[in-house]
């Protein structure tokens, strides 16, 4: 269970924590000379039932807010304090603020330096405070009126905290997350990072990473809530003692994280729900000083809504240097000058794709804005493409295996699995999809019957709303679930339905699988019509009708009298062309450049660019070549 403060500076939060736990939180010299906290401190104290309570001490001055953001970003309660003889001050409210817009519900008002005041002070500042809360959550909250002075109230504060276990905070699963707000080295025990732990658990030897750098570690020791231990879970302050051949390569400091080994990523763009203060209004476009976790950037705020009168609103943000999060974090914003909040949100997803329209953006944030997973899943797989990425999805998401697994349970949905990459799908949508792909490949063997069949990339061109819906490698499988039906047959790189005929001549059909074979290799490996005709063990003359009457039905590509290609291994050969281009000055390179690359032959190679000049796609200067498009 971890408490943190907060309020005003010099409104006693650090003098309270010392009372409750004996412990100075103000560990830096200039936190002593000054007399206030800079950076966050930390203290713990047992509680009767052998549980361990932690207190984190944030600062209360504006210059430091953004600390303060960090140390509310993984608590289960705030202790609100107000100083009686000053009363709630411009940071009160701002604290206030802040808590709210972190997801904070659960709350103390503690009354500090009631010493110093008469009955009648005490009175008219807990009128006010009660006037600044009364639509928070802490309106009716429990109250307490301290002296760390005298010690006035603080056996009944003590006795509260102790006995209280209304905060103890449900089981929050997911992957392990720690925002790190300090990292030090120790004379012989190494580097030690501390944090607060968003999700999940770690434990003693497991291997984690650490972002931005993606470094893995290991966890040699722990401390949870200040003692050693073999494990820390989700709401725990922890201090990891971390090693790793990659150590020595980063530097790890405030604002980075520790996370599991499958959550790894970090993004400079994010999809929210923004929320704005009264008196306060979003603009599109508006520079914004951004605080998530222990980080802070700067960067702007683009709005994908246009109710530009509501409080809550949809937004894209594009920030000043990539930081990790997960949908459901929530983040604080701040003015261009950082002297003031101004709102809040919480990230619905935190990688979105670049080249997205303000409708598209507004219509995914819709989509992923519930808290409900399963709700969420749905949405994406209704509204949105065929298949999703499982493993975006439970990275985004910040899902454990077992957890992904309980939400396939309960909803529609199928795993398809292709080679290292598992797609969901909706179970409905997926069955629509195979009968339109049936449909699709019979509108053309109707259209064109002389062909032998259609290739992966003839599918596409039919139906290019397919190529947005569906990745290929999910297409691949959708076809191979279409065989495996019976549905369909795969001949020489043709799918064609199982009760289609061909028309094209008996020659060709029968002796093109064996032909699509041996083109199939590598572009370096393809021989020439001479060696191919020697291969099969067919003539030349019966070969070359072949490959013209393939040529004619596009699913071979003649390059010159004696070499031929498959459309795809051509199309490869461009890819290396742009490749190269962009790798050359002035985008100019020679046919030993090509050679180079490509691992091809000469001959092959002269005549391939000299296809190329043909198609128009290169154009040749002396003894170089560059792109026409």
């Amino acid at each position: 269970m971890i408490y943190a403060t907060a309020g005003h500076v010099d409104h006693g939060k650090t003098s309270l924590i010392k009372s409750l736990t004996s412990v100075e939180t103000d560990r830096l010299p200039e936190e002593k000379l000054r007399g206030l906290s800079i950076e966050l401190g930390f203290a713990y104290s047992d509680l009767a039932d052998g549980g361990r309570v932690g207190f984190v001490d944030v600062p209360g001055h504006e210059r430091f807010i953004r600390t303060m953001v960090s140390g509310v970003g993984s608590i289960d309660a705030v202790l609100f304090v107000v100083a009686l003889d000053d009363g709630p001050m411009p940071q009160t409210l701002e604290h206030l603020h802040i808590l709210e817009l972190m997801g904070v519900t659960k709350g103390f008002i503690i009354y500090t330096k009631s010493d110093r005041v008469t009955e009648i002070r005490k009175a008219e500042v807990r009128r006010r405070v009660q006037e600044l809360v009364s639509y928070s959550f802490l309106a009716n909250c429990r109250e307490f009126f301290v002296s760390t002075k005298t010690g006035e109230g603080m056996g009944e504060l003590k006795s509260f905290i102790d006995s209280n276990q209304s905060l103890s905070r449900p089981t929050v699963d997911g992957l392990f997350r720690l925002a790190v707000d300090r990292s030090f080295a120790l004379k012989g025990v190494g580097k030690v990072v501390t944090g607060s732990i968003f999700s999940g658990e770690v434990e003693v030897e497991q291997f984690v990473r650490h972002l931005p750098s993606g470094a893995r570690l290991r966890v040699r020791k722990l401390h949870a809530q200040g003692q050693e231990s073999s494990s820390a879970c989700v709401g725990q302050r922890c201090a990891v003692n971390i090693s790793g051949s990659e150590l020595g390569k980063i530097e790890i400091k405030r604002g980075d994280w520790l996370v599991a080994e499958f959550q790894s990523g970090t993004s400079e763009r994010l999809h929210a729900n923004v929320f704005s203060l009264k008196r306060e209004t979003f603009k599109d476009g508006m520079p914004i000083h951004f605080h998530l976790g222990a980080s802070d950037t700067t960067g702007r705020l683009f709005l994908c809504d246009k109710d530009q009168s509501a409080q809550e609103r949809t937004a894209f943000l594009v920030l000043n240097k990539d930081i990790h999060s997960v949908k459901g974090d929530r983040f604080v914003l701040r003015d261009q000058a950082a002297e003031k909040t101004i709102g809040g949100g919480v990230v619905c997803d935190p990688s979105p794709a670049k080249n997205l329209t303000r409708v598209q953006r507004f219509n995914l944030i819709k989509q992923m804005q519930s808290a409900n997973h399963d709700e969420v899943l749905k949405n994406l797989l209704n509204e949105g493409c065929l298949g999703l990425d499982a493993d975006r999805f439970r990275r985004v998401c910040n899902l454990t295996d077992s957890a992904l697994k309980d939400i396939l349970k309960s909803t529609a949905v199928l795993e398809i699995k292709s080679d290292s990459t598992s797609f969901l799908v909706s179970s409905i949508r997926w069955e629509e999809t195979l009968n339109s792909t049936l449909n699709l490949i019979k509108r053309f063997h109707d259209a064109k019957p002389n062909l032998l069949g259609i290739t992966f990339e003839q599918i596409y061109e039919l139906d290019p709303k397919l190529r947005k819906a569906i990745e290929q490698k999910l297409m691949g499988e959708l076809l191979r679930e279409l065989i495996r039906r019976d549905l369909l047959s795969l001949i020489g790189g043709l799918y064609k339905l199982k009760k289609f005929s061909t028309k094209a001549s008996g020659n060709l059909e029968r002796n093109w699988p064996a032909i699509f074979e041996i083109l199939s290799r590598p572009a370096a490996n393809v021989p020439v019509v001479q060696d191919l005709s020697e291969a099969l063990g067919m003539s030349k003359v019966e070969l070359e009708k072949c490959l013209k009457e393939a040529v004619a039905l596009r699913t071979v590509v003649k390059i010159s009298e004696k070499r031929y290609f498959l459309p795809e291994a051509v199309q490869a050969l461009r890819e290396q062309c742009v490749s190269i281009a962009e790798s050359c000055i002035n985008g100019r390179f020679t046919v030993r450049d090509f050679r180079d690359k490509s691992g091809i032959g000469r001959n092959a190679v002269v005549e391939i660019l000299e296809y190329f000049d043909r198609e128009r796609f290169t154009l040749r200067q002396g003894n170089h070549r560059v792109l026409r498009r």
